[in-house]
C-alpha cells in the first residue's frame, strides 16, 4: 500500500495535478501505537519534494481548514497537501492520543466524558435540526446540474464509450470469467500431458514417439 501510494505522490507532482487536494490526517498513531515506532519521515518534506504544494495546520481549527482548502484551490499548477494535526479520539478522558483510540471500542465512561468534554448534549443517533439543515444545503449544491448529466457512459474495448448497445457490466464480467476459466482448463491439459521433468508425456529417444514402438518394429 505504501509503495503504491508513494508512486502515485509521486506521478501527480510529475503530471501537476492541480485540482488535487489530499488530506493528511497527522495524528501520530498507529494501531500498535505511536508512528514513530515505525516511521521517522518527515511526510511535508516528501510530498514537497515530489512537487506538491503543501500547508499544516491545526486539524480541529475550522478556520484554517476552510483558508487551507481556498490556498488550495488558488494553486493550479501543483497538487496540494494539507497536513492537519489532530489528537486522535479527542475528548475521550483516558484513551485520547493513544492507539486505544485507534483500536479498542471506547465503552460508556469513555463516550460519556466525550460528551461532556465537547459540549455534546444530545443523545446518539441524534442530529440537531440546524446542523442537518445546514448538511443537507450543502449536500444539494449542484444537484440540478448533476441530476442533467444523465447516466455515465459505458466504456468497452479500449476504453471507448460505445453506444447503448454495449452489453452491461455484468455480463461483460461473465463473459470474462468464462474465458479466464477456458484458458485455465487448457493450460491444465497442457499439463497433464508432460511428466515432471516438463517433457512431453511418451516422448522418449531423439526423434520422438514411443520407445517401445522403436523395438516392436526392429
Amino acid at each position: 500500500m505504501e509503495g503504491i501510494s508513494h508512486e502515485a505522490v509521486s506521478l501527480a507532482g510529475h503530471l501537476k495535478l492541480g485540482k488535487l487536494i489530499l488530506f493528511f490526517d497527522d495524528n501520530a498513531v498507529s494501531i500498535d501505537g505511536a508512528t514513530s515506532l515505525s516511521v521517522s519521515d518527515d511526510q511535508s518534506a516528501r510530498f514537497r519534494a515530489c512537487g506538491w504544494h503543501v500547508q499544516e495546520i491545526d486539524g480541529h481549527d475550522t478556520d484554517q481548514i476552510r483558508d487551507a482548502i481556498a490556498a488550495a484551490r488558488e494553486t493550479s499548477d501543483r497538487p496540494s497537501m494539507i497536513a492537519c494535526r489532530t489528537v486522535i479520539g479527542l475528548g475521550m478522558p483516558t484513551r485520547a492520543g493513544t492507539s486505544k483510540a485507534h483500536s479498542d471500542a471506547p465503552g460508556e465512561e469513555e463516550i460519556k466524558g466525550a460528551r461532556e468534554r465537547l459540549d455534546w448534549p444530545y443523545p446518539p443517533f441524534e442530529i440537531p435540526p440546524e446542523l442537518l439543515q445546514a448538511w443537507r444545503a450543502i449536500g444539494g449544491r449542484g444537484q440540478a446540474d448533476h441530476s442533467g448529466l444523465g447516466r455515465p457512459p459505458r466504456c468497452g474495448a479500449g476504453g471507448k464509450a460505445p453506444g447503448p448497445e454495449a452489453p452491461d457490466a455484468g455480463r461483460a464480467a461473465a463473459r470474462l470469467a468464462r474465458g479466464a476459466a477456458r484458458r485455465q482448463g487448457r493450460f491444465r491439459r497442457r499439463q497433464a500431458g508432460r511428466d515432471p521433468r516438463g517433457e512431453r508425456a511418451g516422448a522418449g529417444h531423439a526423434g520422438g514417439g514411443d520407445p517401445g514402438a522403436a523395438r516392436r518394429l526392429g
